[in-house]
């Protein structure tokens, strides 16, 4: 028996829960291209774009919501999941054992460089680790990377809408109130565009369980060096939140 492997899998739970309920494991099968999103007002965006009904048998449903639906007759499953790389990678987990495979990830992000602004959208060609979960996956692996298709459907669907955006690496943590000016500045110099507390984790569960994946994610405040910059409320990254979430389904439905 090899010691580094896991006593137990997603498709044990998976098995576990049909047997409870007293149903085929094949029921918790969903359609393969998925988006995952963070805020509540991001997944009904994305739920009135498909057009998605409530996915009933979904064990987290009374504090996480899935929907299935369809776009240009391609159905796509738009999958709320919790903030945080631990939660987030296990849900992950659960996902791809039922089915998903070509998954994009629309959240938000802090700025770090100076020319960065409420609203701009990254596309992350690189996620590094700052946080504990991606080492539970690789432990010389800093640095996950996208799927080269879904990074570079993306990055053609904004350019085509020739919305604001950029493409780069982005840092993620799980101690959001460790980001110290040292960490931060080091990012910085180094050409990191932004930070948020999800991305490597998901690249990490991407490349272990051999999923495509590629994110987007709204610039919603800046971390100079001076000082936080909050801008949630910014009608640019009302703004460009809604485009995010429309070509986030538009390149889902040709993944």
């Amino acid at each position: 028996m090899n010691n580094d492997e896991p006593i137990f899998t997603p498709h044990d739970f998976l098995n576990y829960v049909a047997s409870v309920r007293g149903v085929d494991v094949k029921a918790f099968q969903i359609p393969s291209r998925m988006i995952i999103v963070y805020q509540q007002h991001h997944f009904d965006l994305i739920n009135r774009l498909v057009g998605g009904k409530p996915v009933e048998w979904w064990w987290y449903r009374d504090r996480l919501r899935m929907h299935a639906g369809s776009f240009n007759g391609v159905e796509i499953v738009v999958a709320a999941n919790f903030v945080g790389s631990p939660a987030a990678a296990m849900v992950f987990e659960e996902l791809i054992a039922c089915g998903a495979r070509k998954v994009l990830e629309v959240g938000l992000s802090g700025g770090l460089q100076p020319f960065l602004q409420p609203g701009d959208i990254i596309v992350a060609t690189e996620a590094i680790c700052d946080e504990g979960t991606t080492c539970q996956y690789f432990h010389n692996h800093k640095c996950l990377k996208p799927s080269p298709h879904l990074k570079q459907l993306l990055i053609e669907t904004l350019g085509g809408k020739r919305i604001r955006h950029h493409a780069g690496s982005v840092l993620t943590t799980d101690g959001i109130y460790r980001e110290t000016r040292g960490k931060l500045a080091r990012a910085r110099d180094a050409g990191v565009l932004a930070i948020d507390m999800e991305t490597s984790a998901l690249y990490a569960v991407a490349k272990h369980r051999n999923v495509d994946i590629a994110s987007a994610l709204v610039i919603s405040d800046l971390l100079t060096k001076l000082q936080w910059r909050p801008a949630f409320g910014d009608r640019r990254v009302l703004t460009s939140t809604r485009l995010a979430m429309q070509l986030a389904v538009k390149a889902a439905s040709k993944a």
